[in-house]
């Protein structure tokens, strides 16, 4: 079986998180992104418990000047 990865951008609310637990629920692994970092951790850690999966935080929060 091939190991599949996703990024998910907005992935801490919305329809990113939609996609997040649709992609994690297919058994897909994740890379998320969001710049919510306590959202996407709990995210994360649940996505992780409920379908046995790796999940990647990218959080960095960058400012345009």
């Amino acid at each position: 079986m091939l190991n599949k990865t996703a990024l998910i951008t907005g992935a801490s609310a919305g329809i990113g998180k939609a996609f997040a637990i649709k992609f994690a629920q297919e058994g897909w692994n994740l890379v998320v992104t969001a710049r919510r970092k306590p959202q996407l951790e709990e995210l994360a850690q649940q996505l992780r418990e409920q379908y046995d999966i790796k999940v990647k935080i990218i959080n960095e929060s960058h400012k345009l000047s």
